[in-house]
């Protein structure tokens, strides 16, 4: 059945177990000084060392968080406030990306490896706007209430 061979790798990618892995381990190595391939793409050589500090301080809050929690009892709240609510949304999340990254080019160019969708204000108001999501990665600094504004009827 080819339906069958489109369906599961599709329900691999919403489900985004594979996301967690990858962006922990990347995290985990660039803390320690090795900065993943596909990274060097994106970084300019003379910024790399700006993510590897990044990673470092992202790993000693995430340590330091998870260590206060279990010490203080409170381990629970950051399960149920942060881990499952953020778990729970990634298959979400993975559908709208594909709707906003599959068949662009995967490539550093922001014009070409993005684009925003239209949608309802729900799911605008859910996502923080961020289906606006050409003008989300030109200008990253940009709000997410002004994404809207900045938009073009062409884009």
């Amino acid at each position: 059945m080819e339906c069958q061979s489109e369906t599961l790798p599709y329900l691999w990618y919403c489900a985004g177990l594979w996301f967690w892995w990858r962006n922990l381990s990347w995290m985990v190595k660039h803390a320690g000084g090795f900065v993943h391939p596909a990274s060097a793409i994106y970084v300019p050589a003379g910024r790399r060392g700006l993510m590897v500090l990044e990673a470092r301080i992202m790993v000693a809050l995430y340590a330091g968080l998870f260590a206060a929690a279990v010490h203080f009892g409170f381990a629970w709240v950051l399960l149920v406030a942060w881990l499952a609510p953020r778990v729970a949304g990634e298959p979400i999340q993975r559908i709208i990306r594909v709707a906003e990254h599959v068949g662009c080019d995967e490539s550093p160019d922001r014009l070409r490896n993005t684009r925003t969708t239209r949608t309802n204000r729900f799911v605008n108001a859910i996502a923080w706007q961020v289906p606006y999501h050409a003008e989300h990665h030109l200008f990253p600094n940009v709000g997410a209430t002004c994404l809207l504004a900045i938009s073009t009827p062409d884009s």
